[in-house]
């Protein structure tokens, strides 16, 4: 059963909206409360606050679970997992988007490196900065986006890359005399520092924490291409056009990134 109930109001510039929902399952319970408040000067100038308190049932997998292997059977009472976050987000049309979070969790259920299920009985605090800019420049746009993240406590059991960065160079115009055909195409870089991700179980369908290899600090090349001729568009986009050159391409201790891998799309709008 899962009930919900939103609330919004405005006065002028300064708007809230907030929920509140409730979900049982059996003699589960769950919980959470939402609520944005914000300000909005005009269309360059955006200020937002973030506010999330959650109680959440554990995943079933969890709790029970049932197999012909002796070592992956199990039936356990945890708590639920329990979330706080207080966040703000800053947009502005001229110096870009910010934001900042701060996480609090409590009873944070995962799987440790034997696959079995845990309950981390301290609290971890997780903190997120974002930085987004496009920068223009005649025909050519750099988007770039700047992701740092820590977790000053509970890091022996959350995981994460301190540093993301995703970056777009594209160049955008009308080609051939009479302008029929709209062009964009570019390069988009993505790079994370190392850390020691997180190792799949694929009988679980779950992953586990492992703290031996770390993943990471290589750079992920993708080349693209947007066209557009009345109404039909197409693109092209090549996927890690240097995974010739580095073969270690790893999104966990065992699993290999994509290979090099072209997409090619066309789509054909039809006016009857």
């Amino acid at each position: 059963i899962h009930t919900q109930a939103y609330w919004r109001a405005k006065l002028r510039r300064i708007g809230l909206r907030t929920a509140i929902g409730s979900t049982v399952k059996g003699a589960l319970k769950g919980s959470y409360l939402s609520g944005k408040a914000y300000y909005q000067k005009d269309s360059l100038l955006g200020i937002q606050a973030d506010l999330l308190i959650k109680s959440e049932v554990p995943n079933l997998n969890f709790l029970l679970y049932q197999s012909n292997y002796k070592d992956y059977n199990w039936r356990h009472h945890f708590s639920n997992e329990n979330t706080q976050l207080l966040g703000a987000h800053l947009q502005t049309s001229r110096y870009g988007s910010y934001q900042i979070s701060s996480t609090l969790k409590q009873h944070y259920l995962y799987f440790n490196e034997l696959s079995q299920p845990v309950q981390y009985d301290g609290l971890i605090n997780y903190l997120k900065v974002e930085a987004r800019k496009a920068w223009k420049y005649h025909k050519f746009t750099l988007d770039t986006r700047v992701l740092y993240q820590k977790v000053t406590h509970g890091s022996e059991v959350l995981h994460v890359p301190d540093i993301l960065t995703e970056n777009s160079l594209y160049f955008t115009d009308y080609v051939f005399k009479g302008d029929p055909l709209y062009l964009q195409t570019g390069i988009t870089l993505k790079y994370y520092t190392k850390y020691y991700a997180d190792e799949f179980n694929p009988l679980l369908n779950e992953y586990r924490i492992q703290n031996q290899i770390k993943v990471g600090n290589y750079p992920y090349f993708d080349f693209f291409v947007n066209g557009q001729i009345r109404r039909t568009r197409l693109f092209l986009k090549a996927e890690n056009i240097f995974s010739f050159i580095n073969h270690s391409y790893l999104v966990t201790p065992t699993q290999a990134y994509r290979d090099f891998t072209i997409r090619f799309g066309l789509v054909w709008d039809f006016f009857i």
